[in-house]
């Protein structure tokens, strides 16, 4: 990690300007060794557009763990980078990320998911996602979509979780008999009647 305090300077009148080639208007940077940069223009003060309310989130979310000394995993931030664009309108496609960040994985999507998951409990990066059309994946950037995305996501949870305490519920009696009547089937009635008392 880079031991300096990040600036955060931006030309607040320049916000028509487009992001900056090196740095995607993030206003940082991930050197090759995973330190986090101040973007070089920022640094020589040449002029630099804010970050984007999504790209907020990001910068946001990599100063946590800069401040937190946590490594910053450069394909979590590649993936990050690359959702800036799109929105719940229009979400990232799920094969436009594995194609261009998990060619190299024999199991694609499981890596897709362990990123998603990263970004979002390890980074608090709001990633939303939907599986029916328009499907993908965007960093919610306000209020209402996150609620959205949330409600979806939260339901999607519960589900599993109410089928697994039903299924306990109405397989342990049975289940557990059955282990008691292999107990009983290993012991005579006399050494039953001895264990017990």
């Amino acid at each position: 990690m880079n031991p300096q305090p990040l600036l955060t300077t931006h030309d607040s009148r320049l916000t028509t300007l487009l992001p900056c080639d090196h740095c995607r208007g993030l206003g940082v940077w991930l050197d090759p060794n995973g330190s986090l940069h101040t973007c070089p223009r920022i640094e020589i003060r040449e002029p630099h557009a804010p970050p984007s309310p999504r790209a907020a989130f990001i910068v946001r979310s990599l100063r946590r763990l800069y401040e937190e000394k946590q490594a910053i995993d450069p394909v979590a931030f590649e993936v990050a980078k690359a959702l800036l664009p799109y929105s719940a309108d229009d979400p990232c496609d799920r094969h436009f990320i594995t194609d261009r960040f998990f060619q190299w994985s024999t199991d694609r999507l499981r890596q897709l998911h362990y990123t998603i998951a990263e970004l979002r409990y390890k980074w608090m990066l709001p990633v939303a996602s939907r599986k029916v059309a328009p499907a993908g994946y965007w960093i919610a950037a306000d209020q209402k979509d996150f609620e959205l995305w949330f409600v979806r996501a939260k339901a999607a949870l519960v589900t599993p979780l109410i089928g697994l305490n039903c299924l306990a519920r109405a397989t342990f009696p049975v289940l557990a008999d059955q282990l008691e009547l292999d107990f009983r089937r290993d012991m005579s009635p006399v050494e039953v009647t001895d264990a017990i008392g």
